[in-house]
């Protein structure tokens, strides 16, 4: 209704978009931000959820530009310090990925998701011990975490520990029995 009063409405398009991603229309979301921004550059919160949005819809370009301004802060939020350091995983930009997520584990220690992240670029840099701590945080925090078991698993049978790969291929293939790859590195 007050986008019918006023069409440049910036906050009305932004809680119109807010509501929109609640609901999950991703789409309407986007272009409700996008036009809360077109009409205000100055609703700087908009530059969190949708970078996040775009992360999500694989635009990795326009996630990256508004996630690297919104995760700049410091009063930047766990989550969109994570999302940043999804897009620069994306990227293979290692180091940085890394960063971001150690940051946003800073901000909320209690986050499963940057630990699995951290250590998925960890293998990638071939730190195969600390990516284990990092997937045994990921399970501890979030015990139902199938990519984070199947991912410690590979990450321990690298390592040379074979009796807690196999323990923890057990554990995923309890998780997801359908899991043609946990059954595999299992045997």
């Amino acid at each position: 209704e007050a986008l019918s009063y006023n069409k440049n409405n910036a906050p009305a398009y932004f809680g119109l978009a807010e509501v929109f991603n609640d609901l999950g229309d991703e789409d309407a979301a986007a272009t409700n931000y996008e036009k809360a921004l077109s009409t205000d550059k100055e609703l700087t919160e908009i530059y969190s959820p949708l970078g996040v949005l775009y992360y999500q819809k694989g635009e990795i370009a326009k996630a990256d530009d508004l996630l690297t301004l919104a995760a700049k802060g410091e009063n930047a939020d766990a989550r969109t310090v994570f999302y940043f350091g999804l897009v620069r995983f994306v990227q293979n930009k290692n180091a940085e990925a890394a960063a971001a997520f150690k940051r946003a584990l800073a901000i909320d220690p209690t986050m499963p998701e940057p630990y699995y992240y951290l250590g998925e670029t960890l293998v990638r840099d071939q730190k195969f011990a600390d990516a284990v701590s990092s997937y045994k945080k990921a399970v501890e925090l979030k015990p139902q975490y199938f990519d984070a078991w199947l991912a410690l698993g590979a990450a321990q049978y690298t390592s040379g520990d074979y009796a807690g790969a196999a323990t923890s291929y057990k554990e995923a293939t309890r998780l997801n029995n359908t899991s043609i790859e946990a059954y595999e590195n299992l045997g």
